[in-house]
């Protein structure tokens, strides 16, 4: 399999170049409504301005496909050995994505795959990693699960290094509208709000708001 023929740094590194196209670049892609901005914004700014709805949504997207690619990756293997081996690389890609690149974005994508229930319940492909990739597993328990669970609370300050920071918890929160907070509606990233501000908007008394 290509994936497991190719470092994980050149991955990581492939990964965030797209990722720079939609945050840091002011490349970024030509829609008519902004146009005129282009070269003048970057996409991080342009997240953050009610004209910049489009580019939300291809963020989201973005963060959605990468999370799927990760868990279908893994599942669609015919053993749990290979399995692991899947599983043990894309633990190294996030550890290279975050600590290497300091792309919190990225990095929150690979783990949101790995967190899924879905790949969590592969008890068998959990073990076998245990005993053959006893570094990886360790790396992610100890420090890349924490790690997520620290930023989707807001208590994990951004490190020096951070090229793209964990924009995913602003941007789905200015999607959702007053129904949304104050019911169960359905959404297309339903899942991703669950994992991203579900956690912090349930914990405190005033819903995460308090800055």
């Amino acid at each position: 399999m290509m994936l497991l023929e190719t470092g994980s740094r050149i991955l990581a590194n492939h990964l965030t170049r797209i990722d720079l196209q939609y945050t840091t670049s002011k490349d970024l892609p030509k829609y008519d409504q902004f146009e005129h901005l282009i070269g003048k914004l970057s996409g991080i700014e342009l997240c953050t301005l009610p004209i910049g709805k489009q580019l939300r949504y291809d963020v989201i997207e973005r963060a959605q496909c990468m999370k799927l690619v990760v868990a279908i990756t893994i599942l669609t293997c015919g053993s749990d050995s290979e399995r692991a081996e899947i599983l043990n690389k894309w633990i190294q890609v996030a550890v290279d994505t975050k600590t290497a690149l300091g792309n919190l974005f990225g990095f929150s994508n690979i783990m949101l795959g790995l967190m899924m229930p879905q790949i969590q319940r592969l008890s068998v492909t959990w073990h076998v990693l245990r005993q053959k990739f006893t570094d990886s597993a360790f790396s992610f328990e100890a420090k890349l699960r924490p790690t997520l669970k620290s930023m989707n609370e807001c208590t994990n300050p951004n490190a020096p290094n951070t090229t793209i920071p964990y924009m995913l918890p602003l941007i789905l929160l200015q999607e959702r509208s007053l129904e949304d907070l104050s019911s169960q509606n359905s959404l297309e990233c339903l899942n991703l709000v669950s994992s991203c501000i579900t956690c912090w908007e349930t914990s405190s008394s005033d819903f995460g708001l308090t800055i």
